[in-house]
């Protein structure tokens, strides 16, 4: 799903606890699959949480960051009320692009079984005339760096024991 001629490198995950609300099941106690993205955009706000990569961060730099691709795979259903985990990585450009490349997969809490794997790509734009830039900002690049060792020094499978538990909608 990523830009094919674009080399990502691998890193570690972050991982979030998260439980199935009611609201999010359907009429036969699974997940809906509409709100895998939500549980994708959790994981993705808990990652860069406090690093200087939040929507408000991005704002104050005079910066976008829209959504521009998204995929989404299911694997096996979730259940009302079932804790899971959000794996959350951000893949790194080989070059310092302006975009963001996320990769998730949730899994049940009690036995690691996948149920969704994803990927989203973001774009940075400028918020003063929607123009995309071509060259990551050197503070946004210096965040990015940060994060990025953080992830190669965390969980580096889907088996994590490290988990930050975020109820839906923090």
């Amino acid at each position: 799903m990523f830009d094919e001629n674009i080399k990502l490198l691998p890193t570690g995950y972050h991982v979030t606890a998260a439980r199935i609300p009611f609201g999010f099941v359907d009429s036969y106690g699974y997940l809906w699959h509409g709100h895998a993205l939500r549980f994708f955009e959790d994981g993705r706000a808990d990652t860069v949480r406090g690093r200087g990569l939040t929507a408000k961060d991005f704002r104050e730099l005079q910066l976008a960051v829209p959504m521009v691709n998204t995929q989404t795979n299911y694997h096996s259903p979730a259940y009302d009320d079932e804790l899971i985990h959000i794996h959350t990585s951000l893949k790194k450009p080989e070059l310092p692009l302006p975009r963001l490349y996320f990769d998730y997969r949730i899994t049940r809490a009690s036995d690691n079984t996948l149920l969704i794997s994803g990927q989203t790509k973001q774009v940075m734009v400028k918020v003063e005339g929607n123009r995309i830039i071509v060259r990551t900002p050197g503070v946004v690049l210096d965040r990015l760096e940060n994060l990025w060792h953080y992830l190669s020094t965390a969980c580096l499978s889907t088996v994590c024991k490290d988990t930050h538990s975020l109820a839906v909608g923090e």
